[in-house]
């Protein structure tokens, strides 16, 4: 059978390919512009929740007028708080700029260890939300209450002493603090796994150059190049680094070389803060090895150095 297109450009067997006169008043038809309005009976409509507000959302009720049903009296559990914070809100009411009261508050609403007081002023009666502590926006968008610091605090302890979430909640029920949910810690360890990992990981790459940087500095006084090594420490704080069980003072007098640039890097050594009395790992300082290699000069300045060192402080203590 030879098929045809209806109006619509689509194939069809039937010859006369129409609609239904109800259906056809309610799709488009030849104008696609127009549409017929559909009109429903006017019935008495009825919502079956009551109790809903159109129009206003309820993810946050930090800066709404309506009070949380989860509002808990102050006699109810500790909270971890802080005073400063606490008493610059209560300065005024953010309505009529009167002192708020404590003793008008209509509850907590926990967050965490802390949480968030609600005060009614007693002269124009609007409710003022007190913040038991510091916030912060741990992401880019600053929306919202935000996240309390202390729980997040309280997440950084966990990881660095290595107790859970159910060691951390039995301890706060008996010191009846309010605990945070389990949730909650999780997210706050998220947040603050990754500044620890790359604090981890900083630490490490700058201990490892900082080892070979001493391990450069002490081979360079071993080989006697006592003007590469000064150039090395010019920048340097610490001068006082063990490297081979031993410091790099002690290292110096160990050398047999000539005692003018052995007296020189001594010198500058002293100057930066290098400790004569440290001992190394036989238990010898570096005046030990002043006497055993015979260097006499090195040894004179370090005990006048010391000598100056003790009668400094002996001042101060007077």
């Amino acid at each position: 059978m030879r098929t045809r297109r209806n109006k619509r450009g689509k194939f069809s067997k039937s010859p006369n390919v129409t609609k239904s006169k109800r259906v056809q008043e309610l799709v488009f038809t030849k104008n696609w512009n127009k549409k017929k309005e559909i009109t429903l009976p006017n019935f008495p409509f009825e919502s079956d929740h009551t109790y809903c507000t159109f129009g206003k959302s309820d993810s946050d009720d930090l800066f709404d007028e309506v009070l949380p049903v989860d509002l808990l009296p102050l006699d109810h559990c500790r909270y971890v708080c802080e005073l400063d914070l606490i008493a610059q809100q209560l300065k005024h009411c953010t309505t009529c700029s009167i002192n708020l009261h404590l003793h008008n508050s209509l509850g907590v609403r926990p967050y965490g260890v802390t949480g968030i007081v609600y005060v009614k002023c007693h002269i124009c009666e609007s409710v003022n939300r007190i913040r038991l502590g510091k916030t912060h926006h741990s992401t880019e968008h600053k929306r919202g209450l935000g996240t309390f610091d202390v729980n997040t605090k309280l997440a950084t302890g966990m990881l660095h002493v290595g107790i859970g979430e159910r060691q951390v909640n039995n301890l706060f029920s008996t010191m009846n603090v309010h605990y945070p949910h389990h949730k909650t810690l999780k997210s706050r360890e998220n947040e603050v796994g990754i500044v620890m990992e790359t604090q981890a990981t900083n630490s490490e790459q700058k201990s490892l150059l900082d080892e070979a940087f001493q391990s450069m500095t002490i081979g360079a006084v071993i080989d006697g190049n006592y003007v590469q090594a000064q150039e090395r420490m010019v920048a340097y704080r610490d001068v006082n680094f063990k490297s081979s069980k031993s410091t790099l003072l002690i290292t110096t007098c160990q050398s047999t070389t000539n005692e003018k640039d052995i007296l020189t890097c001594v010198q500058f050594l002293l100057q930066k803060g290098a400790y004569i009395k440290k001992k190394d790992a036989s238990g010898r300082t570096a005046i030990d090895y002043c006497e055993q290699n015979k260097l006499f000069k090195v040894k004179m300045l370090m005990c006048v150095t010391l000598d100056s060192i003790i009668a400094e402080t002996i001042r101060n203590c007077f």
